[in-house]
């Protein structure tokens, strides 16, 4: 169990997308997309990989643990129902990208997971910024080693 309870969840079937509402009032919105556009064409095994992104309904809201323990529980859920690898892309454009990568890092870590899954990342260097890059990936997934490998830089500049 979490920490901290979570918020109750809806969820889109059709756009894979969990919404929750905090005690303040903020909603927040999980997206799961498929990731191939990330990837190079030739990777058979990337076609699987999705992409999370998750959007406050404000801009820069308060601290909220609950918001985390939440987010974390959608993440448990996608990856367990889909049994799907997740990529996740950190902007360092606002130099909050490493601290955005370490609560992922930290998600895969707790108690309850660690167990599951593995995570790693990688930075893409560009010329005036970079983008952190994570996976997670059940224990299980052979071409956990290969995704990260096969990222199309191109696809982000």
């Amino acid at each position: 169990m979490h920490k901290y309870p979570i918020y109750e969840l809806g969820y889109d079937e059709d756009t894979y997308t969990y919404i929750f509402d905090t005690n303040n009032n903020i909603r927040y919105f999980v997206k799961f997309n498929k990731a191939n556009h990330l990837f190079n064409s030739i990777c058979s095994s990337c076609q699987n990989i999705f992409e999370i992104s998750f959007t406050p309904s404000i801009i820069n809201p308060t601290q909220d643990d609950k918001v985390s323990a939440t987010i974390q529980e959608i993440i448990h859920l996608f990856l367990v129902k889909h049994e799907c690898p997740l990529i996740y892309v950190c902007d360092t454009t606002d130099g909050r990208g490493f601290c955005r990568s370490k609560l992922f890092t930290k998600w895969c870590l707790e108690e309850n997971y660690k167990d599951l899954f593995k995570h790693d990342t990688r930075v893409i260097e560009f010329n005036d910024f970079s983008l952190i890059l994570g996976l997670i990936a059940f224990i299980w997934d052979n071409e956990f080693d290969s995704y990260l490998n096969e990222i199309d830089t191109d696809s982000f500049a």
